[in-house]
């Protein structure tokens, strides 16, 4: 694969992942809704994939492209971490008001961090 097909395939996938973030802030509210209910159903174990899937495509991306991690990426990178580990632990010890609290407000926001200014960060790196 040369440098354009490597640009090209990268670009497609931040144009994806942009509207994956979407998808996550919605799936985060679910979650939060189906626990403050007390429904059970599988929202919650969708998010934690595509959280995953998520990270692994920014990743992915990376790599093709030879991005280095700057502190920002790194930031948002870690910030996503702790809250998906705190997310977790909430969910383990059945904590849910805190849960509910992390699915509707902080990872929303790392969501819309990620969309806003993580992710088109990197984009600007295609144009380098």
């Amino acid at each position: 694969m040369n440098i354009g097909e490597k640009k090209e395939l990268a670009d497609e996938t931040l144009q994806l992942l942009i509207q994956f973030t979407d998808n996550l802030e919605w799936m985060s509210f679910a979650a939060a809704e189906a626990i403050s209910q007390k429904i059970e159903n599988d929202n919650f174990a969708k998010l934690v994939d595509g959280i995953t899937v998520f990270l692994e495509g920014i990743q992915r991306v990376r790599e093709v492209l030879g991005v280095n991690q700057t502190r920002f990426i790194e930031f948002l990178e870690k910030d996503l971490l702790t809250t998906m580990n705190e997310v977790l632990e909430c969910h383990e010890k059945n904590e849910n008001k805190h849960l509910e609290t992390l699915l509707t407000h902080s990872l929303p926001k790392n969501f819309l961090d990620w969309k806003n200014l993580g992710l088109p960060k990197i984009a600007r790196t295609l144009d380098a």
